[in-house]
């Protein structure tokens, strides 16, 4: 007897750059596209935090993060402590980490610097 399957052995990857790639508004969504969709059950088993320069750490707690088939998106919540205007101007790196796909493949670590407009 035959068993005829695909064997999933690929990662995923960031498809293209986080958008918008450049002057994203504190209050607008960052999104993350993969090259296949990734898991996105709560609690999600991902890990994102942004690093702002001059400003410190966001992590999960800070950003509002939503996950549907492919795509992370990421926002920073409203109630921030200082309000959007400490974030204007200034330079952020985005980390994401342990993405993984349907079959259980991981992306471990990916990172994008960028600035607030």
């Amino acid at each position: 007897d035959f068993v005829v399957g695909v064997i999933d052995r690929t990662r995923p990857e960031v498809y293209g750059v986080p958008q918008p790639s450049v002057n994203l508004f504190p209050g607008d969504e960052l999104s993350v596209t993969f090259t296949e969709d990734i898991i996105c059950e709560l609690p999600y088993r991902f890990d994102v935090f942004l690093e702002v320069d001059d400003v410190g750490s966001f992590i999960k707690n800070n950003l509002k993060i939503l996950c549907s088939d492919n795509t992370i998106g990421i926002q920073f919540r409203e109630d921030l402590g200082g309000g959007y205007g400490n974030l204007l101007g200034r330079t952020y790196t985005l980390h994401v980490q342990n993405v993984l796909d349907k079959s259980g493949n991981v992306l471990e670590e990916y990172e994008y610097t960028s600035n607030f407009i």
